[in-house]
């Protein structure tokens, strides 16, 4: 039997009842033992009260599916976690356009202050070049995150070399891509010719 929030622990000499909430990133956890609180029954009573008055005393959680992943503290992890670029908030994404190529963006990401929730700006390489993209979303990360330090140019700084090499290292993939595949429609072409 489980209980919302209430679980049934039966593992070696441990036999009880636990409550265990979450909000935010940080767990709360408590053990109602059925030796020590007079029986399985007993222990179980006391724990979803305990349970009830940690609920009432913790913020609720937001409805839906999802509602675990709209923490406060769990966007602020998130946002914080996406980089290749070697700055917190750029990185490069491939967007594809209407001939179904991907095209090289440069973006820029930060928490929203007052919500919380992650605000997103990109700047297209191919249409823009590389240097002006990287500029532009630097500056908008420095702006968004409250012209904190590091200034737009040390951003740059960092994250050009690391972008430049990303961007050559995908034009090789795509371009060994395209090579393997002629090799392979012209390997075709010849066993048909042969057979």
């Amino acid at each position: 039997m489980s209980v919302k929030n209430v679980k049934r622990i039966d593992t070696g000499r441990t036999h009880g009842w636990q409550v265990c909430i979450q909000r935010d990133g940080e767990q709360t956890t408590k053990l109602f033992s059925d030796k020590k609180y007079g029986g399985r029954e007993e222990a179980l009573e006391l724990a979803k009260e305990y349970r009830d008055e940690l609920l009432e005393d913790l913020p609720s959680l937001p409805e839906g599916p999802n509602a675990h992943l709209h923490t406060d503290r769990t966007r602020q992890q998130a946002w914080k976690t996406l980089t290749r670029t070697g700055v917190k908030g750029i990185s490069l994404t491939w967007a594809k356009g209407k001939s179904g190529t991907r095209y090289p963006h440069v973006c820029a990401m930060w928490p929203d202050p007052e919500t919380g929730r992650r605000k997103r700006r990109a700047r297209s390489v191919s249409k823009h070049g590389l240097d002006y993209a990287l500029h532009r979303c630097c500056e908008l990360l420095y702006e968004g995150r409250g012209e904190i330090d590091p200034d737009p140019e040390a951003l740059y700084e960092r994250a050009y070399p690391v972008i430049k090499e990303l961007i050559e290292a995908r034009r090789e993939e795509q371009e060994a891509r395209e090579e393997a595949r002629r090799r392979s429609a012209e390997a075709k072409a010849q066993a048909m010719q042969d057979g």
